[in-house]
């Protein structure tokens, strides 16, 4: 096990590990006593038919599909040696490895809001790109090869999202800075502005629509038959267009279930055969999405000048 400085200074940790994450703090969790959510999802409706005196009408039933989210399980280990028992700081010492851990599980849920996918690992919840559907992705790229982001395209996806108002915009670092390079170097008139929000912060904006990056999403996915396929291996992003909200919402987007107790911590105790106390953390949860429509994406885009 490897051994931490226990003078006073260890009071103050600096972090280092940094990643803005502008999608997860967005996103709804709905507590569960159970183990799963269930909802519907209208698949078709009925035909009204103009009709005469005395016709008979016809009837007109409704179809919908059942979606079900059930819940994952996440969970991480902090182990303080026996050592610590004795020493002036041993509860901060515990404090500090909880809190280490807390932040590694978000740092874990926030890579699997955007990259989970439960088909190739079941033990991990569907992220956004498993939850778009094929039919509200909008590519950039061809074949295996990716192309430059063109606002045209972005329009395009922008007019699939019929469910709602387009929340969040959100892309790399990469594509963010040649979305604002458009902007300061354009002799033509661009969609893109800044302006201040609630809070006086400067914020971008996309057609009225928060334009912002997020630190999860990477440059380095790969396409295969001009769409994404992994987070890995290649020289791509994508930029999604996401509503938030609970099935029961008037904003059926993106959205959390979780265990009663969501990210719960506590004590295993003095194991067996070590010195060592042990604390565990633990978080069930999974992601979903209401409608289908609530949730867009253009993949395929590499890191080069945009185009109108």
């Amino acid at each position: 096990m490897q051994q931490r400085s226990t003078e006073a200074f260890e009071a103050i940790v600096i972090d280092e590990i940094i990643n803005a994450d502008p999608t997860l703090p967005r996103v709804p969790f709905e507590s569960l006593n159970g183990t799963q959510k269930r909802y519907l999802r209208e698949s078709t409706i009925a035909t009204p038919s103009f009709y005469g005196l005395d016709e008979e009408l016809p009837e007109g039933t409704p179809t919908t599909t059942e979606v079900t989210v059930s819940l994952e399980q996440l969970g991480l280990n902090a182990d303080t040696h026996g050592l610590a028992d004795t020493l002036e700081n041993s509860m901060g010492q515990r404090a500090f490895k909880l809190k280490q851990t807390a932040k590694a599980m978000l740092e874990t849920v926030g890579d699997i809001l955007i990259y989970g996918n439960n088909t190739s690992n079941d033990k991990e919840p569907n992220g956004i790109h498993a939850l778009t559907p094929a039919a509200m992705t909008t590519n950039e790229g061809s074949t295996a090869t990716g192309a430059q982001l063109n606002f045209s395209n972005l329009d395009a996806s922008i007019h699939l999202v019929k469910s709602g108002k387009i929340q969040l915009l959100s892309v790399t670092r990469e594509i963010h800075r040649q979305m604002g390079a458009f902007v300061n170097f354009s002799s033509t008139s661009t969609p893109i502005r800044t302006e201040k929000n609630s809070f006086g912060e400067f914020i971008r904006m996309y057609n009225e629509t928060e334009l912002v990056w997020n630190d999860r999403q990477v440059q380095t996915e790969t396409i295969a038959d001009s769409t994404f396929s992994a987070k890995l291996g290649g020289a791509t992003s994508s930029l999604f267009l996401l509503q938030f909200g609970l099935p029961n919402s008037g904003n059926p987007g993106i959205f959390g279930i979780q265990g009663a107790d969501g990210m719960q911590p506590f004590e295993i105790g003095w194991l067996e055969n070590k010195d060592v106390w042990r604390d565990r953390v633990r978080w069930r949860l999974a992601f979903g999405v209401g409608s289908t429509q609530a949730i867009g994406r253009v993949d395929g885009i590499t890191d080069v000048a945009v185009a109108a």
